[in-house]
């Protein structure tokens, strides 16, 4: 993950999101900042800014 990647959360991490992807936060995001090994700060549709755990977010057509 890098800034500038788009991303979703997955409140309850991605284990279990690999085994249920329909229950996941909708809205994408925008890292705009990686704070630390574990961190990074994701801009919102809403304009909030957040720092979040990087095991809680999946990015966007990451299989490419």
């Amino acid at each position: 993950m890098k800034i500038g990647d788009l991303v979703f959360e997955v409140p309850l991490g991605k284990l279990w999101y690999q085994n249920n992807p329909w229950l996941r936060n909708s809205e994408i995001g925008i890292i705009t900042e990686i704070v630390d090994h574990q961190h990074a700060m994701v801009l919102w549709p809403s304009g909030e800014l957040k720092m979040l755990l990087r095991e809680r977010l999946v990015g966007c057509n990451e299989s490419r």
